[in-house]
């Protein structure tokens, strides 16, 4: 649809000590007199100012970690009008320090007005938060039809996912697709400042998946699923069967689980026996929890998504192998789901995902010698569709992992490139029936 180009960049909570000041894509290499770090010449002439450079040297050391006055420090320094033209909400303000801006003569209602506009309206780029104006114009739906993504020369690139009609609003998701109702709900509110009314929150069942809802306390055969209304602040939770829950109740169940699931994944997992325990963990929790939950419930899928990942780690075995391909297909079923079959950026990922593991399986396959040579077959053309599938869907997206490029590189030769540009054809003719490409 159109590109953007940053006029901001700066330091997120992610960043770590040594990456570089100013494209947080490379490793520092030079120290500037002012403490902060760059990759190259030409990487602190864009992104570090004079100016900037002598308020930084003001500085009383220790510092505090950059993500706290960087960012804010180059909003406030830019000549960029457009930023002032972004609009932020007033309760949200990031982590500015307040002292060590003020020091730089910076006053505290700038400080607040910044914060807001920063916290609202920021694109992450590996860790990274980048201020692309055009881009920050587009509003929040949680069934967009365009998506972003980095390309080579610091571009954002926004694309459509599925046509759109002449008049019709660009949109693009502030949120996970694979987060509930309750979930996006929150998390927009705390991070962002709104409440979303699109027509996926104002639909109970979620396009049929349930995701949001949880088992009923009164039929134990239904779902209470979130009924969103405009007018109204809480969401009231309903049953078929014509019961409902407290509202308030609910929110606190929904908070208990997914503090459990955050306590889980902040386990570590450095060694084998670590891996198995933190598996186990995850399996007990699903195990429990799918009583009291839908099967495609955004919590179940969080912790499965995360149980697939440490499976990876623990062996190819057919009962490993077939638990990851099960936990991975359901993610992508759902994505299907609720994000109508388009273009999605999350799918891609997850689609490679879904090519490794049958790589592996096909691997254990010809190490026993099977003589199933239509369900090898089978797995082989599976596996060519699943990696091609990846490959447009994440086409000329800077921050995907060079593995995909490289297992379609090492793809081609095996099989051609005639081949798998067939395959590619066929999986563009499939969005191409309602999807622009």
């Amino acid at each position: 649809v159109f590109n953007d180009w940053p006029v901001v960049i700066g330091p997120s909570e992610r960043t770590s000590e040594g990456e570089c000041d100013g494209c947080y894509a490379e490793r520092g290499r030079g120290e500037c007199v002012c403490g902060l770090v760059f990759c190259s010449e030409a990487c602190r002439g864009r992104w570090h100012s004079e100016e900037e450079c002598e308020m930084i040297q003001k500085l009383p050391k220790p510092r505090p970690h950059p993500s706290s006055w960087l960012l804010v420090l180059r909003a406030a320094l830019s000549k960029d009008d457009r930023i002032r033209l972004l609009e932020g909400d007033n309760t949200l303000r990031s982590p500015a320090n307040s002292q060590i801006m003020s020091s730089l003569g910076i006053s505290e209602e700038d400080v607040a007005q910044l914060s807001s506009v920063l916290t609202s309206n920021t694109f992450r780029r590996g860790s990274a938060r980048c201020v692309c104006p055009a881009v920050a114009m587009v509003n929040h739906s949680c069934m967009a039809n365009c998506r972003v993504h980095w390309e080579q020369g610091d571009k954002l690139v926004l694309t459509a996912k599925k046509n759109i009609n002449a008049g019709e609003q660009l949109t693009i998701t502030y949120c996970s697709t694979l987060l509930g109702t309750y979930a996006r709900q929150t998390k927009l509110m705390k991070s962002k400042g709104f409440k979303c009314v699109c027509p996926r929150c104002l639909d109970p069942s979620e396009s049929g998946t349930n995701m949001g809802g949880l088992t009923c306390t009164k039929c134990s055969n239904g779902y209470l699923l979130p009924h969103l209304m405009v007018d109204q602040p809480e969401i009231d939770w309903l049953c078929a069967c014509g019961f409902q829950a407290n509202s308030q109740k609910v929110s606190k169940f929904l908070d208990k689980l997914e503090g459990e699931l955050a306590d889980i994944e902040q386990l570590g997992a450095s060694d084998l026996n670590h891996l198995r325990i933190k598996a186990q963990l995850y399996t007990t929790w699903i195990e429990k929890k799918s009583k009291l939950l839908p099967p495609s419930s955004d919590l179940l899928l969080r912790a499965g998504g995360s149980l697939a990942l440490l499976l990876s780690h623990m062996g190819s075995s057919e009962t490993v192998l077939g638990k990851r391909e099960k936990l991975i297909r359901q993610r992508i079923k759902v994505l299907d789901m609720v994000d109508r079959k388009s273009m999605s950026r999350l799918k891609g990922f997850e689609l490679f995902k879904l090519y490794l593991v049958l790589s592996e399986r096909l691997k254990l396959l010809t190490s026993q010698k099977s003589e199933n040579k239509e369900k090898i077959l089978s797995l082989v053309s599976t596996q060519q569709h699943s990696l091609v599938e990846a490959t447009v869907l994440l086409a000329d997206d800077v921050l995907i992992p060079a593995q995909i490029a490289t297992a379609y590189k090492d793809m081609q030769q095996i099989h051609g490139t005639e081949l798998l540009a067939s395959v590619e054809q066929i999986i563009l003719n499939k969005y191409k029936k309602t999807y622009v490409l």
